[in-house]
Order: C-alpha cells, then sequence, then structure tokens
C-alpha cells in the first residue's frame, strides 16, 4: 500500500507495481496532495516530503533494479523532479489558492480519437 510506512513505504510500494498504474497513482496523489498543501498553506512542508520521496527512490535505484523496476523508477523520477519544481514553483510564487495555480504547464496525456481508430 502506498501510505503503508510513509516515504520509504512508497518507495517498496514502487518496486512492486506495474509502471502505468504507479504513475496514474502518483499523478492523482500528487494533484490531491498539492491541494492540500495550498489549501492548508503547508507547500514549504510538502517540498520537504517530496524531497524525502525522490532521496528514498534514489537510494533504491543505488541498491540496483532489474530491468522492468528500473523503467518504471526511470519513469517515476522524471515525474517527481517535475512534481517537486513545480511545488517550488508555487512556493516562489507565494500561492496560496488552488485557483492560482498555472495549469497550462502541467504534464497532460490525451488521445486524438481521429488518429486512435484510424
Amino acid at each position: 500500500m502506498v501510505s503503508d510506512n510513509g516515504i520509504k513505504g512508497r518507495a517498496a510500494w514502487v518496486k512492486s507495481g506495474f509502471a502505468q498504474g504507479i504513475i496514474l497513482i502518483n499523478q492523482i496523489a500528487f494533484a490531491n496532495d498539492t491541494e492540500w498543501a495550498i489549501q492548508g498553506g503547508y507547500l514549504k512542508s510538502y517540498y520537504e516530503q517530496l524531497e524525502k520521496q525522490l532521496n528514498c527512490l534514489t537510494d533504491l535505484v543505488r541498491e540496483g533494479l532489474n530491468k522492468l523496476e528500473s523503467k518504471c523508477f526511470s519513469a517515476l523520477l522524471t515525474y517527481d523532479v517535475f512534481q517537486r519544481d513545480t511545488v517550488q514553483a508555487l512556493i516562489d510564487a507565494k500561492v496560496t489558492s488552488i485557483t492560482d495555480f498555472d495549469w497550462l504547464k502541467h504534464p497532460k496525456h490525451y488521445c486524438n480519437v481521429e488518429d486512435f481508430y484510424q
């Protein structure tokens, strides 16, 4: 479970899951946690948590990963760095409301239905 054993539990959970599901859960958790941090005024504390999460993942990478785990971690670390940098930008911009978030810079995934069925 993602929340078991805090940040270290998250790192272990990532190692046991499949990449697409992990990225999906990670994005949902980031949106939820960022909103919570903005509304509660906890952005600096949240930034520190994101740093700890990156450190835990980095430690697992140093311990060694199999090929599948390596691919999964590569994608997750990319998102985690982006998320940490996004939260730092929110801190720098002194964001205090979720309506201040610049959603245009958030990575988006979409399916062009016309191309999909051709």
